[in-house]
């Protein structure tokens, strides 16, 4: 159920309630809609209203799909298709479960922490393969670049497009990710919240 919600600046938009569910597909909005209290902590475990944030749909930051994985892209489509521009609205909460409140808190990260050019993250991607995933400085797009875990270390598959920056990575093979992020060109940042670490890897 969507509702309007009254919020201080300061106070995390986060709010829940025992009667919230999720509306039918297609469904509107009551037309007694009342505002409701926010709160910075779940009341219960099942269901969590979250005041919307302007990234979704048409205001997404170019190429975020790029940092998805294929179910976390699925949830995010589902959703906007369910509740459109109210999730871009601050104004107003949706209720999630705990899973898609998951995904959606991610999703809000990702979307502020690659503004700048040179912000980089590790990400899997589908059926178990890696990325790299940049802000480009020659683009607003976001670059996913495939990146190979084998038996020799991580090697990244650089384009031959790419600038004479990348040489340091271009064709090695690098026995940590750490190794290989020191590599990279120069004023490449990691955002450290979304990039995965050699700890967050099973060896092969």
């Amino acid at each position: 159920m969507l509702q309007p919600v009254n919020h201080s600046p300061a106070t995390i938009p986060v709010t829940t309630r025992s009667s919230a569910s999720v509306p039918a597909q297609g469904s509107t909005l009551p037309a007694g809609a009342v505002p409701v209290e926010v709160r910075n902590a779940p009341v219960h475990d099942e269901v969590t209203l979250k005041a919307g944030m302007p990234c979704y749909g048409a205001l997404a930051p170019p190429g975020i799909d790029n940092l998805l994985s294929a179910h976390e892209r699925a949830v995010i489509d589902s959703d906007y298709d369910r509740y459109r521009g109210y999730l871009n609205n601050p104004d107003w909460v949706v209720n999630f479960d705990v899973e898609r409140l998951r995904i959606h808190e991610a999703y809000r990260v990702l979307c502020t922490q690659f503004e700048q050019p040179g912000r980089y993250a590790i990400r899997q991607a589908e059926q178990g393969a890696f990325m790299l995933v940049h802000h480009s400085k020659r683009t607003p797009q976001l670059v996913r670049t495939a990146l190979e875990h084998s038996a020799r270390g991580w090697r990244l598959h650089v384009a031959d497009t790419a600038n004479s920056g990348w040489n340091g990575v271009r064709g090695r093979h690098f026995d940590t990710l750490d190794a290989l992020k020191a590599a990279l060109p120069t004023g490449m940042h990691d955002v450290a919240d979304a990039s995965l670490r050699d700890l967050d890897i099973n060896p092969l």
